[in-house]
């Protein structure tokens, strides 16, 4: 059932012009690969795409990229996951967001 939501979400993005629904289709074939397949393969494939057809300042950009490490982890790419986490520090300085990306790193 999975699977077909992501076909019918991936056909509706193809099928319709830009609007601020395409975004909601791509995060929910994200957050599919991730949360309920578990195929983190595809889910890190899929947040890269959200990040780079998408403006990177989107409001859950910062999720994604959290999202993006934890799947890393999971799938033991740790250098990578730990890249993903000090970009994240780098970028958001002084904040919240510097805070957790520290707290995941060190885990």
């Amino acid at each position: 059932q999975y699977n077909d939501a992501i076909e019918k979400f991936q056909l509706y993005i193809k099928a319709s012009d830009p609007n601020p629904n395409i975004l909601e289709a791509k995060k929910q074939i994200a957050e599919i690969y991730y949360s309920k397949l578990q195929d983190y393969d595809q889910s890190v494939k899929q947040y890269h795409y959200i990040l780079k057809t998408e403006t990177p300042s989107t409001p859950e950009a910062t999720e994604f990229r959290f999202r993006i490490s934890k799947a890393l982890f999971f799938l033991k790419k740790f250098d990578l996951a730990i890249e993903e986490l000090k970009e994240l520090i780098v970028q958001y300085k002084n904040s919240h967001i510097e805070e957790r990306a520290l707290f995941e790193k060190a885990q």
